[in-house]
């Protein structure tokens, strides 16, 4: 069932939206966790009657209620790439960091070729 809420808090205004926690109402009687937007000093919000009885629910203020206003904030992401050697130089750098002395020239050739496709991956220190 969903009920209205008044709401009592002068810090709240119209608009504001507003987060109800779930909770216990009277007894079998729960409020759902609930997000809502104040309209009309009011707000709107679920219950839960956990009896296959009737209930009578007193009008409900949201003073009564554990609840938090939303508050929301907008955030920018900035990320900056800076390019390192570009892929010639990289590739030179390698040679010259390895010891590769002792491969033959179709070791090295392979090698090199590895050097050139994943430059990226070797880090040098």
């Amino acid at each position: 069932m969903i009920i209205s809420v008044k709401i009592t808090d002068s810090q709240i205004k119209e608009k504001d939206t507003v987060i109800i926690y779930s909770q216990v109402l009277q007894n079998r009687v729960q409020c759902g966790n609930v997000v809502t937007t104040v309209r009309n000093r009011q707000v709107l919000t679920k219950i839960v009657n956990q009896t296959e009885n009737s209930i009578e629910l007193q009008p409900v203020d949201l003073g009564s209620l554990l609840y938090e206003k939303f508050e929301e904030t907008k955030i920018q992401v900035c990320t900056k790439f800076t390019e390192g050697p570009d892929s010639e130089n990289r590739v030179q750098l390698l040679e010259k960091s390895l010891r590769l002395q002792h491969l033959n020239k179709e070791e090295y050739q392979s090698l090199k070729n590895i050097f050139i496709e994943f430059s990226d991956v070797f880090i040098r220190r």
